[in-house]
């Protein structure tokens, strides 16, 4: 089988809840930096399964007589997939495009050459999105802004949880905004919560509508309902465009039979105690650690393991937890201190040899700052009984991305603690989802073997209440029987169930991104794994430009600027097979040279549809009048030359079909 994208939802570093928010806008007017608050906020929410397309649309208005370095920015997390941004000024509307670079392009992103207030960097986050416009605004106007996001949402504990955060509306005394919900599912839904609370909702076990109405902004948008199965429960969604591969999101949750279907696990709390761990930083790694201690299950094992430049183990190896062992763990972690030197190295080699077998599930909670070079290749090495190393980074100067890739190769998670207050919270959340183990190394297998592109090929164990979530291409379309195979409380375990792949992208138009953004962040982590500027290192960030570019994605390459007008009105309601500005459009071949095949489905006759073709720097090098077009499938055979007949040069160029209220986009890539 070949490489799988495989991710659990559940993934602190993937998937965190409240996963973006509303923005402001930032601008110089005349001779001063200011915030500006949005004049009015629409968003437009809409729910298939466990997927999220938000809509936002602000619009900003602006009195004054002359407006420069104007920026608009929003806090965003990688839970998100931003898929679309448009703007207006006065009454054009512009749909930003693609810009890629050879280096990390940082964020925020600048305007103008300013570097953003500090005021606007603390509202967005260091790491927030940032779209400047390079117009000048004179004499006043409106300018709208139409943010497009696609996320997974997190399923934990047989609760699925959407959140929108309005904080920044908050803080600029924004009082109101305009909601609306269109939410459906395959499985019933109970215990429904709303926030804030609607009154004018339509419900039904599988659905729920909520009409545009204004709400205040006192409480943040939570939307949360518990789904149960009693077997193996399966959604695919899948879209595959005309003449072109498909893809394809499998979510599986497994059914638990009690505290009969948990597996026992050997758990060893590893607890950093170098002088760099002083102050505030060895209290929040013996809370964490305690707490962990605090709920650990009798049929499981646990030991503690404290190191400097020397690992020091409390027993050999992992013991039964009774409660004598248990007390022994605790007074350990309570007499630790900061002293000496760091040696994360033989701090886990030492833990590796404390596992003798892998007749258990078996963990590692990890608890450091991370400040000492780490031998990567010879702790791949040396882990030999498939043990999961689970980090927490503790202290506001935490070296992220060497903890990160300790956990990714050792198949765990990367939990980053910066304020002492926040240590419950979070290692709650993680130890909640790791401490019911039900199915031990999970592989799928697909009949026939029409699935590709997935990455990496071994998947997570599956936890109690939690889902495998599993994003792929496909050849063809129709039916394939999948069996999941792994090891249960009662030895060898397999289920066997069919799903059906999609012949069209009508559906669920949103998978594509979804792949894309997974197969994005399996690139990075590579990236993280080789030399900078390798020529390997080159080629990961050369697909991840291309992968940004032809999606649509913000990536570390690649991020929105300014493009032409596209002539459309404003998309703030969700249609009802995605948003109208990043419906994908069919291209076939993709890369092409000289022609390629254009594809579409309207949803209704139109008396004209019109093709641009644009370059990354916003250039329109390609404008065709099509004529009238009628509902259904439609197709076009382009010719991959400008107006006067020359060959369009290789490059990513963004392709455009407008007809009506019905626009189509993406991306071709011309290989000359």
């Amino acid at each position: 089988m070949k490489s799988l994208i495989v991710l659990l939802t559940a993934l602190s570093m993937l998937f965190p809840v409240g996963a973006y928010a509303n923005g402001v806008v930032e601008a110089q007017v005349n001779t001063s930096t200011t915030l500006v608050p949005a004049t009015s906020t629409v968003v437009a929410t809409r729910i298939r399964e466990q997927v999220a397309i938000t809509v936002t649309t602000q619009t900003f208005r602006f009195e004054d007589s002359l407006v420069t370095n104007l920026r608009y920015g929003f806090p965003v997390s990688s839970s998100v997939t931003v898929t679309g941004l448009r703007y207006r000024i006065g009454d054009t509307w512009h749909q930003a495009v693609i810009r890629s670079s050879d280096t990390t392009i940082s964020n925020p992103v600048g305007g103008n050459g300013n570097a953003p207030s500090s005021n606007f960097t603390n509202m967005i986050g260091v790491l927030g999105f940032v779209f400047p416009l390079r117009d000048t605004i004179r004499g006043g106007a409106d300018v709208a802004f139409e943010l497009t996001t696609v996320e997974l949402l997190p399923y934990s504990r047989g609760k699925v949880t959407y959140t929108y955060p309005v904080n920044v509306l908050r803080m600029v005394d924004v009082n109101s905004y305009v909601w609306s919900v269109d939410l459906r599912t395959s499985r019933p839904m109970f215990n429904m919560s709303v926030e804030p609370v609607v009154e004018q909702s339509e419900r039904t076990d599988t659905s729920l509508a909520i009409s545009p109405i204004s709400v205040e902004t006192t409480d943040d948008i939570r939307l949360s309902f518990d789904q149960s199965v009693d077997s193996l429960a399966v959604t695919m969604m899948s879209s595959k465009s005309a003449n072109s591969d498909g893809y394809a999101l499998l979510l599986a949750v497994p059914h638990v039979e009690g505290t009969t279907s948990i597996m026992a696990k050997r758990f060893t709390l590893v607890v950093d105690r170098s002088g760099s761990m002083g102050g505030d930083k060895m209290e929040q790694a013996k809370q964490a650690a305690q707490y962990c201690l605090d709920r650990i299950s009798p049929f499981d094992e646990v030991n503690v393991i404290d190191f400097d430049n020397i690992a020091t183990r409390l027993y050999e190896s992992p013991k039964p937890a009774s409660s004598e062992v248990v007390k022994n763990c605790s007074d350990r972690i309570r007499g630790l201190y900061p002293r000496n030197g760091t040696d994360i190295t033989s701090a886990l080699l030492s833990t590796f040899a404390s596992y003798h077998d892998s007749s258990m599930v078996n963990v590692v909670v990890f608890l450091t700052d991370g400040v000492s070079p780490i031998n990567f290749d010879r702790l791949r090495t040396s882990n030999t009984n498939g043990t999961r190393v689970f980090v927490f980074g503790i202290g506001s100067d935490v070296n992220e991305p060497d903890l990160r890739r300790l956990a990714n190769e050792h198949r765990g998670e990367l939990e980053v603690i910066r304020i002492i207050g926040s240590v419950t919270d979070r290692i709650g959340a993680l130890y909640e989802r790791i401490k019911d183990p039900i199915i031990k190394d999970p592989r799928l297998t697909f009949s026939p073997d029409v699935m590709f592109d997935f990455a990496p090929a071994t998947l997570p164990n599956i936890y109690a209440h939690e889902q495998l979530v599993v994003a792929s291409r496909y050849r063809q379309a129709g039916q394939v029987d999948v069996s999941l195979t792994g090891v249960n409380v009662q030895g060898t375990l397999r289920n066997d169930f069919s799903v059906v792949l999609a012949a069209d992208d009508t559906t669920a138009p949103f998978v594509p991104k979804i792949w894309a953004r997974l197969r994005i962040t399996t690139l990075t982590d590579l990236m993280s794994k080789v030399a900078l500027n390798s020529d390997l290192w080159r080629e990961y960030r050369d697909e991840i430009i291309r992968l940004g570019s032809e999606f649509g994605l913000v990536t570390p390459f690649t991020t929105f600027e300014q493009g032409p007008s596209d002539g459309g009105g404003t998309t703030s309601v969700v249609a009802s097979d995605g948003p109208a500005a990043t419906t994908p459009l069919g291209m076939y071949p993709n890369p092409a040279s000289v022609r390629s095949q254009i594809a579409a489905h309207f949803g209704a006759s139109h008396s004209h549809a019109q093709l641009s073709v644009t370059d990354l720097q916003g250039t329109v090098v390609l404008k065709i009048n099509i004529g009238a077009v009628h509902a259904g499938s439609w197709t076009y055979d382009l010719s991959l030359a400008d107006s006067n007949g020359a060959t369009l040069a290789s490059g990513s160029y963004v392709v455009t079909l407008t007809a009506g209220t019905e626009t189509f986009t993406s991306i071709l890539r011309i290989v000359q």
